[in-house]
């Protein structure tokens, strides 16, 4: 029995450290409501917009709207990761939108280099959409449309999704999926063209067309495991203890 829930206690350790890698991870819930530059332990950075301080933190999660200017950017441990490394970087993240983006629509989040060079755009449209109603897309570059590289599925207002992206560096080459759980999950790679460029930071952009919405639980990594929620080590040991008494009650029965 004690050896059991060792092994289980050793099983939910490895499962908490299996994402270990992530290079950039933020949960937004230590930083009081306000801005998210300047905010306590915040490795956001201001890098564009007329004013300071515009992007804020909202009960643990942070808002971006079509009527303000300020971008925001993070630096990824371990960068700047070059085009020609052959490293290939996922994002994820939650997003909910409460007013919706207009026709055209924009990107509200991308990868950045150490100036203005945007790869891995992520998109919000209502080109397609029906009535009251989005799509996000994805594009690789300044070329990018609505319609680069388009999840085909309507999104409601005031409903929490999770988005996926990848980013191959060297091949410039963007891919997304909405509420995946697997790599092999359906998926749209981006086909507009541009050049491949390094990669520094993770920024979020406030435009107008792009609507309103809290973005949470952002995560960036060298793969899709590390950051796409698996059920969580306590979940898992409990599983497991779960199993273990009802054996072990069938063996008292007998």
């Amino acid at each position: 029995m004690n050896k059991t829930i060792l092994t289980l206690v050793v099983a939910a350790f490895l499962a908490t450290n299996a994402r270990a890698a992530l290079l950039l991870s933020d949960d937004f819930n230590s930083y009081p409501d306000g801005s998210l530059v300047g905010a306590p332990g915040s490795p956001w950075i201001h890098h564009s917009g007329s004013t300071t301080g515009e992007v804020n933190v909202v009960s643990g999660r942070v808002s971006l709207t079509s009527s303000e200017t300020e971008d925001v950017s993070a630096a990824l441990s371990g960068g700047p990761y070059s085009a020609g490394s052959g490293v290939t970087l996922y994002t994820s993240f939650t997003v909910s939108f409460s007013s919706l983006p207009n026709n055209a629509g924009t990107y509200f989040a991308h990868f950045r280099d150490s100036t203005n060079g945007f790869r891995d755009r992520i998109w919000a449209s209502t080109t397609g959409a029906a009535p009251g109603e989005f799509r996000i897309g994805i594009g690789n570059g300044s070329s990018a449309t609505a319609l680069s590289g388009q999840v085909t599925a309507d999104l409601s207002l005031n409903t929490t999704y999770l988005v996926v992206t990848r980013y191959d560096i060297s091949a410039n080459q963007s891919t997304i999926w909405l509420d995946p759980t697997a790599e092999t999950d359906p998926n749209v790679t981006a086909s507009d063209l541009s050049t491949p460029l390094d990669v520094n930071t993770l920024a979020f952009r406030q435009n107008a067309g792009m609507g309103t919405l809290l973005l949470d639980d952002v995560k960036v990594g060298p793969t899709f495991a590390d950051v796409v929620p698996e059920p969580s080590a306590l979940a898992l040991l409990a599983l497991g203890a779960v199993g273990l008494f009802a054996r072990r009650l069938r063996r008292r029965i007998r």
